[in-house]
């Protein structure tokens, strides 16, 4: 099943505009906070959301780039997890 019913390709395209916008989101989010981690954190989480959409779609197989499938499985979340952690504890000593 494809994430909006479409071909791997539109799927792509997709994905790579949504993570445009993500990584514009961040950008802005990074400028407000003044802070660079900030921006990479909403950038993780975000961009990880957005893969994990569409992992059950054909892209992967599609790209051969399974190998993205299961890094934003089993590895993204937990660098996700580290980076919230990090943040939250440089937030708290500062």
């Amino acid at each position: 099943m494809n994430l909006f019913w479409s071909s791997p390709t539109g799927d792509m395209e997709l994905l790579i505009k949504m993570l445009i916008w993500i990584a514009i989101v961040a950008f802005i989010v990074a400028l407000f906070h003044r802070r660079i981690l900030s921006g990479i954190v909403v950038f993780s989480i975000l961009g990880n959301i957005v893969v994990l959409l569409n992992v059950g779609s054909r892209l992967f197989y599609f790209y051969d780039i399974e190998w993205l499938q299961y890094v934003a499985v089993f590895f993204w979340p937990f660098l996700n997890i580290f980076l919230l952690g990090g943040w939250f504890y440089w937030r708290k000593k500062r």
